[in-house]
């Protein structure tokens, strides 16, 4: 698990990167971001999340994106190529336990 707080954005995605990709290449089936605390997730960390959902699946990676703030879950989905697929990050359901929450414009 990898944790961050705060504000992610082009000052510090970098760090974030550094402790990321290690994990992306170990031996796991999964990997779950914390960013519960994170207050705002700027185009750095977006495109950071990006590349890591496009690398996942060439490791058989999961990633499991627990967003607190409705400002992150709203900015990761929005960045999504489409919402109505499933891919390597998964948002849990609010409430719901587990899984992924598809959009209500989704079959």
């Amino acid at each position: 698990m990898l944790t961050a707080a705060g504000d992610i954005d082009s000052s510090n995605a970098a760090d974030l990167a550094g402790m990321l990709w290690p994990a992306l290449l170990s031996e796991r089936s999964s990997v779950l971001l914390d960013f519960t605390a994170v207050t705002f997730l700027g185009v750095a960390g977006l495109e950071l999340l990006s590349a890591a959902n496009t690398y996942a699946p060439h490791r058989g990676l999961k990633i499991v994106l627990l967003a607190g703030q409705p400002a992150v879950e709203r900015a990761v989905r929005a960045a999504r190529p489409d919402p109505c697929t499933d891919d390597p990050i998964s948002l849990p359901a609010q409430g719901r336990g587990p899984g992924s929450r598809r959009s209500p414009r989704c079959p």
